[in-house]
């Protein structure tokens, strides 16, 4: 479990342990609203990691849909009704700190930018060295 906080006044409030999980979910088409709410329930004790979904088979209407119901930034690359779509659902805790950086027209490649302000790191040298070596990988100074 990685031990990280916000550097602040809301240091104690806002923990931020589980903002480096990253899930990944082929969820095989969401077009129907019951499967899309079964889902949703389901992936609610997800809610503070970073959710990654193939194969969402959905529009831009049903973006509005799913904003409402998730309440969190949800970045798309919409395929067709019946294949490709993927989307990335991301905690409340980064609503203010992300934004889409690239979209396929295709529905296959999704790109969101996301930052951590100032982070205090724990002691343990594993928890470090996983923060840093994640920071390697999710950060590209060409790119973003």
């Amino acid at each position: 479990m990685c031990s990280l906080y916000w550097n602040g006044k809301d240091r104690n409030k806002t923990k931020i342990v589980d903002i480096l999980n990253l899930y990944s979910l082929n969820v095989r088409g969401l077009q129907g609203a019951q499967k899309t709410k079964k889902v949703f329930n389901w992936l609610q004790k997800f809610d503070k990691g970073i959710i990654l979904l193939q194969e969402t088979h959905t529009s831009q209407l049903d973006e509005k849909s799913w904003l409402n119901q998730w309440k969190s930034p949800i970045f798309f690359s919409h395929g067709s009704t019946n294949s490709r779509g993927v989307s990335i659902i991301l905690p409340k805790a980064l609503k203010e700190n992300c934004s889409l950086h690239y979209k396929d027209s295709e529905g296959r490649i999704l790109i969101g930018k996301f930052y951590i302000k100032t982070a205090k790191i724990s002691k343990n040298p594993q928890l470090r060295n996983f923060y840093f070596n994640a920071r390697k990988v999710f950060y590209s100074p060409k790119g973003c």
